[in-house]
């Protein structure tokens, strides 16, 4: 874009809202911390204080070694000191194999080498704006997930100047992570939001499923358009509205087009994302949006209990897979399409 910059504004909100929630048996702490970037809540049930030392203490290891904000994380050392046979962690190569996965279901729409695209944008800085078209373009040579090769042992090679961003996926795997860690402590139910991504698991006293908000993507935040009943498992949505840049009166989302480096350009304000696995949730969340209705629920007839919303700027809604029988529309405006 040429020209002078007038306006540019950054909007950062939750995109997943936790309703109509009952106490059961057992006591219930809960605790919020800025973690991962974002504001993360964990309420348990039938457990302590000392359960959310560790709950939050596990995430920040999972931020330590995959945030690329982090100077002294492991994914931005991969950016640092070069990526030709660099030895990975167990964990973090097991992020990374299943964050090239999603570049092969999504035919390269979701690519965890993005991160140089996305840090001239800015989305998550102060100083947010329209990336010049020269920048953009040397970007893009560094953009291609086909490039990184992980091998059995965990070593890593990549292309050079390539940086990795697992920003679309890390979440729901600490979501995974907390569940196991909550579980296996003894804690009867929990529910975890990882700022809008939300794992819930265990019974509510009076037996009925979860029931999950999601965010009307054209409406003000804490505005829900429906539910999601979920009796355990994963929620996470992607918006157009959860982060983005407002620019010369023009609104830029995050989500962002490895091909272009720019928002992808569909009809679609949101698409939110049940299934058991919160990293598949997470991830399947992004690269359904990229991929557009049509394809992401062919991509998703690939994923067991899973289903998708799906949320266009026109106020229509699409649920396939198994979201067709749970979601519950909550505003007459948007018209309900049942693609089962």
């Amino acid at each position: 874009m040429k020209g002078k910059n007038n306006h540019v504004i950054l909007f950062v909100v939750a995109i997943c809202i936790p309703m109509l929630l009952l106490t059961g048996c057992g006591r219930e702490v809960s605790r919020t911390e800025f973690v991962l970037g974002t504001i993360c809540t964990i309420r348990i049930f039938g457990g302590n204080e000392s359960d959310l030392d560790a709950a939050f203490a596990r995430i920040r290891q999972i931020e330590k070694a995959m945030s690329r904000h982090r100077s002294d994380s492991e994914v931005t050392k991969i950016g640092r000191d070069g990526a030709e046979g660099m030895q990975l962690t167990t964990e973090t190569c097991q992020v990374m194999k299943k964050g090239l996965e999603y570049g092969r279901l999504s035919d390269g729409l979701f690519d965890i080498t993005i991160a140089p695209v996305a840090e001239l944008w800015g989305f998550e800085t102060e100083h947010a704006a329209v990336p010049a078209s020269e920048a953009m373009h040397d970007a893009l040579t560094k953009v291609d997930y086909r490039q990184v090769r992980l091998h059995n042992d965990c070593r890593l090679t990549s292309a050079p100047g390539q940086r990795i961003d697992l920003g679309a996926i890390a979440k729901g795997y600490a979501s995974d992570e907390v569940a196991r860690l909550l579980q296996k402590a003894g804690v009867q139910r929990a529910l975890i939001n990882l700022g809008g991504n939300v794992f819930v698991y265990g019974k509510k006293n009076d037996g009925k499923p979860w029931k999950l908000g999601i965010q009307d993507p054209l409406e003000q935040t804490g505005i829900p358009m429906g539910t999601l009943d979920v009796e355990g498992g994963a929620v996470v949505t992607s918006g157009i509205y959860e982060r983005f840049v407002e620019q010369d009166g023009k609104k830029y989302h995050h989500l962002l087009d490895p091909r272009t480096g720019y928002p992808i350009a569909n009809n679609l304000a949101g698409v939110s994302i049940t299934t058991p696995s919160g990293i598949d949730a997470d991830a399947l969340s992004t690269s359904l949006f990229l991929l557009g209705m049509d394809k992401g629920c062919a991509l998703l007839n690939r994923f067991p209990d899973s289903g998708a919303v799906f949320i266009t700027k026109d106020r229509e809604i699409t649920t396939c897979g198994t979201a067709s029988t749970v979601f519950t529309s909550l505003n007459d405006v948007y018209t309900v399409v049942d693609r089962r």
